[in-house]
């Protein structure tokens, strides 16, 4: 079997392991990236030479109140102290303390741990306090661990957190896991190590006399099987997309991949201090590009700074200071949505149906999951008529028309949107979250003078599509091997 140098180089690699699975990033190879690495597997695992299986491990981070938590104290911790100098406390006085928002998730948390209200005052039994801060040390301790990187301990304390809004994050993180089979060990055996590039200098090392050569297949009869031209089944299942929106009344629309974080997060009410603004997940352009907001844009950014820092009537805002010089910063978006909320501020009169399957940007390091530039597909609705219950119904529709009837919704949270809800469907025997979806929150339409209701949902077109043509590696939707470009056309169903 013939087997390229990388292949070659991850097999001697795993060989060198004892017999057991090995995790994908671990494999480091002199003079191989992890894109290369991750590449040859996926070449080894279709040549039936190793075992693969995907492990899934959570991984934990602060949300915006954790991280506020860590910096100040939790708010029971602020309420607590204050019980323990005079031993009880008039609500009004722990909310003139701590501020409406601060006390009420304080009395809740002190509630759940046996001190409740009575009467407008909240009063704590000296013998609890050692108790109750033995608690909230612990609390704060995997809010500390956290934030160091470190693995907090998986117990009741963790799943407490987990339950309030921002606290804690969970992201569950797939691994692909390999081990060499006896098929790859006797690949190996055979020489696969061959020249595949002749270079001058294996001419003149002479090791091309020992080392031979890859054999290619250049018989051009080989290729009669196959009908040039054709479109790529990425954009078959694109137009496919583009069908289904149109045939329901939405309108196409696009924007441009350069965006400032003044719409890209401001207006989208996501705090600046939020992680997905951070480097790690977002591509920003530096050097002498600029950008000038025109005169409306100046408008916004005094708009939005009060909306950040105060909210609006009936709603509270971050509470934290809007700074004009980070929403002047330019970007590749990061999603679509982008495209909406422009969208909806220029064509604010009702009904508006909206949609966008367009390229997005993502500070990704990319493996059989994830990619650095991918497509998001976005649907919008501005309507007097938009409800939790209509935006189920026209989700459901969209789906129907794909192939897929077994759709069900699991309450989530985004800075953007509320309620909102994540999608999961039942694909091929197995439930899969397909993308996100909700309810524009006010701070989020008002601002831009819109009066009526906006829903909206979006998913990521590369992983809908593994799912579509029966891929396990999101990579493979990009390659250029002409067998598979002839036989992916695999219907998308619902096992029984």
């Amino acid at each position: 079997m013939e087997l390229s140098r990388n292949e070659t180089l991850v097999l001697r690699f795993l060989s060198a392991l004892p017999d057991n699975f090995v995790i994908e990033r671990n494999i480091a190879i002199d003079g191989l990236d992890e894109r290369a690495v991750s590449s040859a597997v996926s070449y080894l695992i279709q040549k039936d030479l190793v075992l693969h299986r995907f492990e899934a491990t959570p991984e934990y981070s602060l949300g915006r109140e954790g991280i506020a938590y860590v910096q100040e104290k939790l708010p029971e911790e602020a309420a607590l102290e204050i019980l323990k100098a005079a031993g009880k406390a008039e609500l009004s006085a722990i909310s003139d303390k701590l501020g409406e928002q601060g006390a009420k998730i304080a009395i809740t948390q002190l509630a759940r741990l046996g001190v409740k209200p009575s009467g407008g005052t909240l009063a704590v039994d000296p013998a609890q306090i050692s108790i109750l801060e033995k608690e909230i040390s612990r609390r704060r301790k995997l809010l500390e661990d956290i934030r160091a990187g470190r693995k907090p301990d998986e117990g009741p304390v963790l799943e407490e957190l987990l339950r309030r809004k921002d606290v804690v994050l969970r992201n569950i993180r797939k691994s692909r896991e390999i081990k060499i089979l006896r098929a790859g060990l006797d690949a190996l055996s055979e020489g696969g190590d061959k020249i595949e590039n002749l270079t001058a200098e294996v001419l003149q090392s002479g090791e091309w006399r020992t080392r031979g050569f890859r054999e290619y297949d250049l018989n051009p009869k080989r290729l009669q099987d196959y009908s040039f031209p054709g479109p790529h089944p990425l954009t078959l299942f694109i137009d496919r997309i583009r069908r289904i929106f149109l045939q329901m009344g939405f309108r196409e629309m696009s924007g441009d991949y350069m965006e400032t974080a003044l719409w890209n997060m401001d207006a989208l009410f996501i705090p600046q201090n939020h992680p997905a603004r951070d480097m790690q997940d977002t591509f920003y352009l530096e050097g002498d590009i600029k950008h000038p907001l025109s005169r409306k844009d100046r408008e916004y950014q005094k708009i939005f700074s009060r909306v950040h820092e105060h909210g609006i009537p009936g709603y509270l805002g971050w509470g934290t200071k809007w700074d004009s010089t980070e929403s002047e910063r330019l970007l590749l978006r990061t999603h679509t949505t982008v495209n909406t909320i422009r969208y909806m501020a220029e064509h604010p009169e009702q009904p508006q149906a909206v949609f966008s399957v367009d390229s997005v940007f993502r500070h990704e390091s990319m493996d059989w999951t994830h990619l650095a530039e991918l497509h998001q597909i976005e649907g919008a609705v501005l309507s007097d008529h938009v409800s939790l219950g209509t935006l189920k119904w026209i989700i459901r529709e969209f789906f129907t028309m794909l192939g897929l009837k077994n759709i069900r919704f699991i309450p989530s949270y985004y800075p953007y949107t509320e309620p909102s809800m994540d999608i999961v469907a039942e694909i091929n025997g197995r439930e899969v979250e397909l993308g996100g979806s909700g309810i524009f929150r006010p701070e989020v339409t008002l601002p831009l003078g819109l009066k009526h209701k906006v829903m909206a949902w979006g998913m990521g077109l590369e992983r809908f599509a593994m799912l579509y043509y029966g891929l396990n590696d999101i990579r493979e939707i990009y390659r250029n091997d002409l067998g598979w470009l002839m036989t992916y056309k695999i219907p998308l169903g619902n096992k029984k």
